[in-house]
């Protein structure tokens, strides 16, 4: 078997800023002897490619042995860890709060008690605004042992005392904060797994993490648990479709997050995310003002490091396909794809499996709604092909491959409808994922790809009353974000296209 190749090294270097890449030079040149120079010329042939080629970068660069690259690779990689690290020193607030720790355990080492207290206590100042908890307490413990090695009988135990009662308050909020963690997760859990809670089971679960006690009356302490229990909240409405209920709380988090200069510039993505879900929050309640105010904010994050600008470039182009899919300009929405495409190449190291696969989904709906089912069919195969496709993003596949069953039967390939429908029922069936709209959607389809032509527009009739049927209903509406299945059907009963139908719906 071949040697696994890593692109650790070369995300790595694609990572820096022009300044972070000056500043290793620097480092390089005067922590590497001998080599030195070798070591930057691996470093900059790297920095120019596009994509990782090692074979192209052992036949380009003679100075490079293959059978030492491997080693040559790891020693790089170490060398520009150690260089950022030194680079970042001072520069965030939590590099400064391990560097006065660092410090002040240089100065406990050397009996300089009183100095290393002095910087302890600006640590612990410093991890409080951060709200650092578990450093905290780590200062505090040091606090402790210098005390002991000072001991004073007048004053030591009142003092060590009072340290005690701060380690036990500060363990107390952290579970509080951990516990608000937990249940954050655990809806997300259910979001994650089926983005609209249609399954019994997960209505269940998101009921009971709504009933936990904490869960009733926001909290005021730490930032941490309001952000908790606010995401949790902002969760449970999205999955339930309840989306004014959702961008009140999403509202609340980016104020929140706006309000923490000092813990955001240590987060930028958690101010991303929290970004992201409120542009998703307006653009579903069509808050089109404050959407493009938002946006503004996301697209300040465009000169950050490779891995922001890849996210802002997700989010910011998945929130404009998705707008061009609600209001029906799917014109528009198609001539993104080639963006996408470029975009996708571009990024591909940095973009989340999850927005790989909402663009495939959306970039194909854009197409289905400009009646171009061959391009769509391009699209959506780029997603039910993917390798990761189906736990990232579980709901979107299940509905990629109603969609592509749709694709199909307007392509006219009933012999792909026929099987593909016997293999995602199978499929859906063993899941217990067989719900109302995947019934109608498979009965309308098994009898309209054998149906004369003076049947089929009955059935096509009875199709759209089914779907109107099932939307009407709100716990099944949720079904419907991610594909409008009832405009593809009315569709066909109207006589007008779904573009037509979308845009009359806005006004």
């Amino acid at each position: 078997m071949g040697r696994k190749i890593s692109p650790d090294l070369f995300q790595l270097i694609q990572s820096m800023k022009q300044a972070e890449k000056r500043y290793f030079k620097i480092f390089s040149r005067r922590h590497t002897i001998g080599e030195g120079n070798n070591y930057l010329a691996l470093f900059d042939a790297i920095g120019r490619q596009k994509t990782y080629d090692e074979k192209a970068l052992l036949q380009e660069n003679r100075f490079l042995r293959p059978s030492l690259f491997p080693d040559q690779k790891h020693h790089l990689y170490n060398l520009v860890l150690r260089a950022m690290a030194t680079y970042a020193c001072g520069k965030t607030a939590d590099s400064e709060l391990h560097f006065l720790l660092d410090c002040a355990e240089v100065l406990h080492k050397k009996g300089l008690y009183l100095q290393a207290r002095k910087l302890l206590a600006s640590a612990k100042k410093l991890a409080l605004k951060l709200e650092k908890g578990l450093v905290y307490i780590d200062c505090l413990e040091r606090e402790k042992k210098i005390e002991l090695l000072l001991f004073n009988l007048k004053t030591s135990p009142a003092w060590l005392d009072a340290i005690n009662r701060e380690i036990e308050r500060t363990t107390a909020q952290l579970a509080v904060d951990q516990a608000y963690g937990r249940l954050s997760e655990e809806m997300y859990f259910i979001l994650v797994s089926e983005t609209y809670v249609r399954s019994e089971k997960n209505t269940l679960r998101s009921k009971k993490i709504m009933s936990h006690p904490l869960m009733k009356t926001p909290p005021t302490a730490s930032l941490r648990s309001r952000f908790n229990f606010h995401r949790t909240h902002s969760l449970y409405y999205y999955i339930s479709a309840d989306f004014r209920r959702y961008y009140e709380h999403c509202k609340v988090i980016a104020d929140l997050l706006g309000q923490h200069p000092a813990v955001l510039s240590e987060s930028p993505k958690a101010h991303i995310v929290a970004l992201q879900n409120l542009l998703i929050a307006q653009k579903n309640l069509r808050l089109y003002d404050e959407l493009f105010v938002t946006l503004k904010h996301l697209k300040k994050f465009e000169s950050g490091p490779i891995d922001i600008r890849a996210q802002v470039f997700a989010i910011a182009h998945d929130i404009e396909l998705t707008i061009y899919i609600d209001t029906g300009q799917f014109e528009k929405g198609a001539l993104l794809a080639g963006t996408i495409s470029r975009g996708l190449d571009q990024y591909k190291e940095y973009i989340s499996p999850s927005h790989e696969l909402l663009f495939y989904f959306n970039v194909a709906y854009n197409f289905i709604g400009c009646g171009n089912y061959r391009k769509a069919l391009t699209w959506l195969n780029k997603m039910v092909n993917h390798p990761k496709a189906h736990s990232a993003l579980p709901f979107v596949f299940h509905m990629a491959h109603l969609v592509l069953l749709i694709v199909h039967y307007e392509l006219g390939n009933t012999d792909l409808v026929e099987y593909r429908m016997r293999t995602v029922a199978k499929t859906f069936s063993k899941k217990h994922e067989l719900y109302d709209l995947e019934n109608v959607l498979f009965a309308f389809l098994s009898k309209a790809v054998i149906a004369e032509p003076k049947t089929l527009g009955q059935l096509r009739k009875k199709l759209f009353r089914d779907l109107d049927n099932l939307h009407a209903d709100p716990e099944k509406r949720g079904a419907f974000f991610t594909f409008d299945f009832l405009a593809w059907a009315e569709s066909f009963v109207s006589g007008r296209t779904m573009s037509e139908i979308l845009q009359n719906r806005e006004h």
